[in-house]
């Protein structure tokens, strides 16, 4: 899949400058579009590689179309405005997801090097998204797996060792992880009791 840029804007007024700086890059323009459009739709069928947002001010309908297409859609976002440069703002746009703002002055020279920006700063949340959300789950098998020791200790007078031996060995001859076959236990207990 190529590198292709969708701008969406809500006035005409710089996509020239957009097109030129977009052609002096290793991106190309896939698409501009208008905040009618249904935004997280659009995403989902065209698979930009960053989406450029260009608009008087960041509204909240702006925003919230923004975060719908980054729960669904994660993609390198860059918001070029006119105005809204206080901290309130800078703070909600860049929770709704956007990896790049910029007010008031859209220099063409820099748009690649803002766009290679945004990406990499997208790439870094992504990263570290990811080791959040396998910490939380390492976190939770371990609940779950202790719930289950706990389970076939009471039940079966098994020692703690004993119950994560037979835990595993379970996991291994299913060929699943020890935290699945663990809610399975726990499952099966709640049917038992």
């Amino acid at each position: 899949m190529g590198r292709e840029i969708l701008i969406v804007a809500d006035n005409d007024f710089h996509i020239a400058s957009f097109e030129q700086a977009i052609a002096e890059t290793d991106y190309q323009l896939k698409a501009v579009i208008n905040f009618d459009v249904n935004l997280n739709q659009y995403v989902e069928q065209s698979r930009p590689s960053v989406i450029i947002i260009d608009v008087q001010a960041p509204l909240t309908i702006y925003l919230e179309k923004i975060r719908d297409v980054n729960a669904s859609h994660p993609t390198p976002v860059v918001m070029f405005t006119q105005m809204n440069d206080d901290a309130d703002t800078i703070e909600k746009v860049v929770n709704s997801g956007v990896h790049a703002y910029i007010v008031n002055n859209i220099e063409s020279e820099r748009i690649g090097t803002i766009i290679d920006t945004a990406v990499v700063r997208f790439k870094q949340y992504q990263s570290i998204k990811q080791k959040l959300d396998d910490t939380q789950a390492t976190l939770e098998d371990r609940k779950v797996i202790d719930r289950a020791k706990g389970l076939l200790m009471e039940n079966r007078s098994m020692s703690e060792q004993d119950a994560y031996t037979t835990l595993r060995k379970m996991a291994m001859d299913q060929n699943k992880k020890i935290g699945e076959v663990a809610k399975n236990v726990v499952e099966m207990f709640k049917f038992i009791n």
